[in-house]
C-alpha cells in the first residue's frame, strides 16, 4: 500500500484528505505542522507523496521543504502544495511557483476541497504516485 503524508494544521482538512485517499487504497500519515512533518518524513522515506499546507504554526510548508532540501531528506519524493493562500500578483506568483518547483513541488491545490476538486485530487495523486513510484 502506497504511503501519502499529509501535513496541515487543520485537523478537518487532514481528516477529509485521509478519508478520500484511504478509500482509494492509500495509507495516509498525518502531521499538524512542518516540524512534525519533517520527523514523519524521516521515519517514512518510503512514502510516495507529500501533501503540504503553506501556512502553519511552528513551521510552514516552504520552510519545511527548504529544510528537507538543505538536509537532503526526501528530495526525490514528489510534493503537492495544498493551501487557501493566494500567492499574490502574477510576477510574485510565478516566483513562488518556481521556488516550489525547485523544492520538488509538482502541483498546487486550493482549499477547500469541493467535490470537483476531490476528484481532481484523486486523479492527480494517482498519476504522481504512478509516475514517481520508486518500485516501478
Amino acid at each position: 500500500m502506497e504511503k501519502i503524508i499529509v501535513i496541515d494544521d487543520t485537523s478537518s482538512i487532514r481528516n477529509q484528505v485521509r478519508t478520500i485517499l484511504t478509500k482509494e487504497g492509500f495509507n495516509v500519515l498525518e502531521a499538524e505542522n512542518g516540524k512534525l512533518g519533517i520527523d514523519l518524513i524521516k521515519e517514512n522515506l518510503d512514502c510516495s507523496l507529500i501533501i503540504v499546507d503553506l501556512n502553519m504554526p511552528i513551521m510552514g510548508g516552504f520552510e519545511m521543504l527548504e529544510t528537507l532540501e538543505k538536509q537532503d531528506i526526501g528530495t526525490e519524493i514528489p510534493k503537492v502544495i495544498f493551501t487557501t493562500e493566494g500567492i499574490g500578483d502574477k510576477d510574485n506568483s510565478q516566483k513562488i511557483k518556481e521556488h516550489g518547483k525547485d523544492l520538488g513541488v509538482k502541483t498546487w491545490f486550493t482549499k477547500p476541497l469541493t467535490s470537483k476538486r476531490e476528484a481532481i485530487l484523486i486523479t492527480t495523486v494517482k498519476k504522481l504516485v504512478k509516475k514517481y513510484n520508486k518500485n516501478d
